[in-house]
């Protein structure tokens, strides 16, 4: 009985961790594909998030 219980656990953590991997997947390509403006420079560009490095100043819209 504990065999079936210790299965029963790691294929239900196998599949979480599946889960989860695919929905991180999804929102880091969402997040790839947003444009944001930035000041690089001293002049505001237009950049893929992905492109996004230390020193860029993020232009915030409210």
């Amino acid at each position: 009985m504990e065999d079936v219980a210790i299965l029963v656990a790691v294929f239900e953590t196998t599949f979480s961790e599946s889960r989860l991997k695919r929905e991180f997947r999804r929102v880091q390509d969402e997040f790839d594909n947003q444009r944001v403006s930035v000041v690089r420079d001293n002049r505001i560009q237009g950049i893929s998030a992905k492109e996004l490095v230390v020193g860029d100043l993020c232009v915030i819209k409210s």
